[in-house]
């Protein structure tokens, strides 16, 4: 049995290795290889990016709830990788890191009225000091959370004492950017 084949598309003499499996043909291999199928796929998504976004987003909002349920499910099974994988990002990207903090940052300025009270906000830095000693108390990491996301999709909430509650790390990530009542 011959253990190469020639690829229709590139004319190459390819291992038998470089072709997909294609149980319809009389060899049991995709007439391309794999370098001309990936390259033929590219092109077609190329081409067609608005059908193909479209459908995707036709997917998401039919299967929100599956989705939304592996998503969860992934994250609890690989909360530590994800953490881990995270702080890497940040250490090779530290500029990157330190612009999406200062758009956080710029978002909870932006979304803090100017008609807050002093008292009001004496209330919020002791929501975050609690939160830091609960903390502190039984180990568990705490969140102090946005009810109202300051970027939410269809609402946007400001960075207001009754506006916030205090989350264990956990339940804050399987929340997401999410409001109960809007989803």
């Amino acid at each position: 049995m011959t253990k190469e084949k020639k690829c229709t598309k590139c004319d190459e003499v390819k291992g038998l290795d470089g072709f997909h499996k294609d149980n319809s043909r009389r060899d049991g291999l995709s007439f391309s290889c794999k370098t001309c199928e990936l390259d033929r796929k590219k092109k077609y998504r190329q081409e067609n990016k608005g059908p193909i976004a479209e459908r995707g987003k036709i997917y998401r909002q039919e299967n929100k709830g599956p989705i939304a349920a592996y998503n969860n499910k992934y994250r609890q099974e690989n909360r530590e990788a994800e953490s881990a994988r995270t702080l890497k990002w940040q250490k090779e990207n530290p500029s990157k890191a330190r612009a999406n903090n200062s758009k956080r940052r710029a978002r909870k300025n932006n979304a803090t009225p100017p008609w807050l009270t002093q008292e009001q906000d004496l209330e919020i830095k002791l929501i975050y000091k609690t939160a830091r000693e609960l903390e502190e108390m039984d180990g568990v990491k705490r969140h102090v959370d946005h009810i109202v996301p300051l970027k939410g999709k269809g609402v946007r909430g400001f960075h207001v004492p009754w506006n916030l509650q205090i989350l264990t790390a956990e339940q804050n990530t399987s929340k997401s950017n999410k409001h109960s009542d809007w989803n």
